[in-house]
């Protein structure tokens, strides 16, 4: 059914995690305050807190010291049932959820957790925004597998050569839309078996899977500042979110078939 934005909601949408990510200059180490702060203000949504960590890879000027890995350490909260994680690094606010609420819904928490952070802890500025859905559309089960049927033919065009002593596993095509600075759309796309996921993360996958093939669709959405960081803007931002989202929309909507919506898509199964 269509939303007020007029974007359908699937009642068996194929998202397996959709995230947000905006990323500001570098701010100070949030304190043990100010994290119980951002905590009560958003306990209606993340009420249990999970130790957050990060790995980064320091290269040193000298080549005969071998690189060093750095841990950051930051609050990450989530829901009761660890399908939604609000995350506040030192140079990035991060929302992620693996049960899809719809765009409008997603947003609006998105735009309470900002709200939350400049309350308690502002950032400077707006450096790049992100937003990524990453689908696994998997074939009903028992169902002979012919993409054809449910993926625009353009996505299922000849993949690598084969090779006889290696039987080919899987492989993934890439589109790039757009430039920097300013808006892009990097598009991954092709026949997987597994899990575009880590069912093992802290993130619970709201859909049960036994890892069988599936077609991944992951679009990641972007914007980049231009010349100078501007100062954070709320409505800028909201404006943003809505200008990275549309194109994500239109491109899933055009690279399924009919076929896909009404057998799988809109099934309640």
């Amino acid at each position: 059914m269509p939303g007020v934005d007029g974007h359908e909601s699937y009642s068996n949408a194929p998202i397996v995690l959709v995230a947000v990510e905006i990323r500001h200059p570098t701010a100070d180490a949030l304190t043990p305050s100010e994290s119980r702060a951002l905590k009560q203000l958003l306990s209606d949504h993340v009420p249990i807190e999970r130790p957050g960590e990060a790995l980064a890879v320091q290269l040193p000027l000298n080549a005969a010291v071998l690189p060093t890995q750095v841990a950051e350490h930051f609050p990450r909260y989530m829901n009761r049932e660890m399908t939604l994680a609000v995350s506040f690094r030192k140079e990035a606010v991060t929302v992620e959820a693996s049960r899809y609420m719809g765009w409008q819904d997603f947003k609006a928490l998105v735009m309470k957790v900002i709200d939350a952070r400049m309350k308690i802890a502002p950032i400077v500025g707006i450096e790049r925004v992100g937003v990524r859905y990453i689908n696994e559309i998997r074939p009903p089960r028992n169902a002979e597998v012919d993409w054809s049927r449910w993926i625009h033919s353009s996505l299922l065009g000849p993949g690598p050569i084969p090779i006889d002593s290696l039987p080919l596993g899987q492989w993934q095509g890439l589109g790039i839309y757009g430039s920097l600075p300013g808006n892009m759309l990097v598009f991954r796309y092709g026949p997987r078996r597994g899990f575009a996921v880590d069912p093992g993360s802290d993130l619970r996958q709201a859909k049960s899977s036994d890892g069988s093939l599936y077609f991944l669709m992951d679009i990641d959405s972007f914007w980049t500042a231009e010349g100078s960081i501007p100062e954070y803007d709320r409505d800028k931002l909201d404006s943003i979110f809505d200008e990275l989202h549309e194109p994500v929309y239109t491109l899933f909507e055009e690279m399924i078939t009919d076929e896909l919506r009404e057998e799988v898509l809109r099934s309640n199964a």
